[in-house]
């Protein structure tokens, strides 16, 4: 059975308690993906975040 090896968040950068609780849970930011996500017709940056299973 494989195993999971990498958990990933994409978060909006306005999402502070969302962004906190990833911190709170170790998940490590990323980069910023800028204009990743379309939404009302407006693009926005997204944070990606990442935990891996060596961590």
């Amino acid at each position: 059975m494989p195993q999971c090896n990498r958990i990933e968040a994409k978060v909006l950068p306005a999402h502070i308690n969302s962004i906190k609780l990833l911190q709170k849970l170790h998940v490590v930011f990323e980069n910023t993906l800028r204009e990743y996500d379309e939404n009302n017709r407006q693009f926005n940056n997204l944070h990606m975040y990442a935990r891996l299973k060596a961590n």
